[in-house]
């Protein structure tokens, strides 16, 4: 019967507040951190009369600061466990992917800069670092180029395809995204333009 039963949507349910709660009291105001749930699962569609056997949920956690991280990683970690445990049941946290901030290096930055715009025009090249007062010059985006960007020095090019005077209006992590591929060209041909100038100059 239910009340004999240790409920897993009750518990993921615990389990999805006190992460929300983890952002506001081990988190400096100062720091730039986000922790997201995006998906969270129990049960199956029609079984509302079964308790399910299982559930879970999952997300993401973005910082520039490792230590930060580390933190966040650890009192979550204690949060879910503590949480599971006071309903009865358990909770485990995995990872299943991480990656480390992406560093910009001036040189190459000025270099991507200078040879995207003698490319496509200076109405066509945003500087995010200046953009809107520098509002954009740190962004959370989790990408995997951060490995290669901590080993040589790089530079992290971001490619507009679409705008909402051609219907494309919605953001990038809405499930309404679209992306117009018309514009893949252009990022195909500024890679190589990067990469013919930097070879020039080496």
């Amino acid at each position: 019967m239910p009340q004999t039963t240790i409920s897993s949507v009750n518990t993921i349910c615990a389990i999805n507040t006190a992460i929300q709660e983890i952002m506001a009291v081990v988190v400096p105001p100062s720091a730039e951190c986000c922790m997201t749930v995006g998906e969270l699962h129990a049960g199956e569609i029609g079984g509302g009369n079964v308790i399910p056997a299982s559930a879970y949920l999952a997300g993401t956690l973005r910082t520039f600061d490792e230590e930060i991280r580390a933190k966040v990683k650890a009192a979550l970690e204690q949060a879910v466990a503590a949480t599971a445990a006071a309903r009865g049941a358990q909770a485990v946290v995995t990872y299943s992917h991480s990656a480390p901030a992406g560093l910009q290096n001036p040189t190459c930055r000025v270099l991507a800069t200078e040879t995207c715009t003698a490319l496509v025009g200076r109405e066509a090249v945003v500087d995010m670092e200046t953009l809107w007062g520098g509002t954009y010059a740190t962004t959370n985006a989790s990408e995997d180029f951060a490995y290669i960007s901590e080993q040589v020095p790089s530079a992290i090019l971001w490619l507009a395809a679409g705008s909402p005077e051609k219907g494309y209006s919605w953001p990038s992590h809405n499930p309404k995204t679209d992306f117009d591929d018309s514009v893949l060209y252009v990022g195909t041909a500024a890679y190589a333009a990067v990469a013919t100038a930097w070879l020039e100059m080496h």
